[in-house]
């Protein structure tokens, strides 16, 4: 049998995972010096009703080698072999973490997978590895099946503020100043490599959706055959006028609505929707 590992980075919907098929470790989330396992101590709409309420800016940290090492032992010593599927080393240290893991424990078939992604842009990768799994495909298959999806993976993230990336240090007061009052709205990607990068700007939250859409269609067109994740912090009326700009201008197949957890809402806040698919 081959176990598919994550983290919590993955956003994988409970409701995705009901069979438990996929052991999901989770990231810590620490708001006003107490410290939460994202996605186990709290809920999705308890998470941002602590963030709206914090003093002081939540930090997250990835799980230990420990964690990750416990997993892999009782797999293993199943008679099993172990695929674990981590966020881009850019985004999060849980792929060190899973490799300290692998060289400590010494023994059996366990492979780590660079996402080159994070949310279902992770998760996606997940899905399909566990589908591959139940259906009985081998080790070496999901594995080859999952490197593809993430050489291929794309990733575009919406902002509809940038307090959070103010509060957590990564944009400048000036700048904050500067963006929140001419309403320029950030468009993120996701590069090959797996780092977060400045897309594009838009004036406004539909000026935002639009230039989003269309660099969607820039890379894709026809998706019958293939799964679009689009994800959202707190406000699903976002994520949903993006499905519907989507339906409206290209073939779209499945399509997965999906809360962000919160170890990235922690750094975007409640506004940020993102789209994530295979091109």
């Amino acid at each position: 049998m081959v176990r598919i590992v994550t983290d919590s980075l993955s956003d994988i919907p409970k409701e995705m995972n009901a069979d438990g098929h996929i052991c999901v470790i989770p990231l810590t989330v620490t708001i006003e010096d107490v410290s939460y396992l994202d996605g186990v101590d709290f809920t999705h709409e308890e998470f941002f009703e602590m963030l709206k309420q914090a003093k002081s800016f939540p930090k997250t940290s990835h799980p230990s080698a420990e964690a990750f090492l416990s997993v892999f032992k009782s797999a293993v010593d199943a008679g099993d072999s172990v695929i674990c599927i981590c966020a881009s080393p850019y985004i999060s240290g849980t792929i060190d973490a899973a490799r300290t893991a692998r060289d400590m424990l010494g023994y059996g078939k366990i492979d780590i997978i660079d996402s080159r992604s994070l949310s279902m842009g992770e998760g996606l990768i997940v899905l399909t590895a566990c589908e591959m799994a139940k259906k009985g495909c081998g080790h070496d298959e999901i594995v080859k099946r999952a490197l593809l999806h993430a050489e291929n993976g794309e990733g575009l993230v919406f902002m509809d503020t940038v307090e959070y990336l103010h509060k957590g240090g990564r944009l400048s007061t000036s700048k904050a100043l500067i963006v929140e009052k001419l309403r320029i709205r950030p468009i993120l990607r996701i590069d090959p490599k797996g780092k977060l990068v400045m897309a594009g700007r838009a004036l406004g939250v539909r000026k935002a959706i639009r230039w989003l859409t269309e660099a969607v269609g820039r890379i894709r067109t026809d998706f019958t055959q293939t799964t679009v994740a689009i994800g959202y912090t707190v406000k699903k009326e976002i994520a949903e006028e993006i499905a519907r700009r989507l339906c409206a201008l290209y073939k779209m197949g499945n399509i997965i609505f999906y809360k962000a957890g919160s170890a990235i809402g922690a750094h975007t806040g409640p506004g940020c929707s993102a789209v994530f698919f295979e091109a």
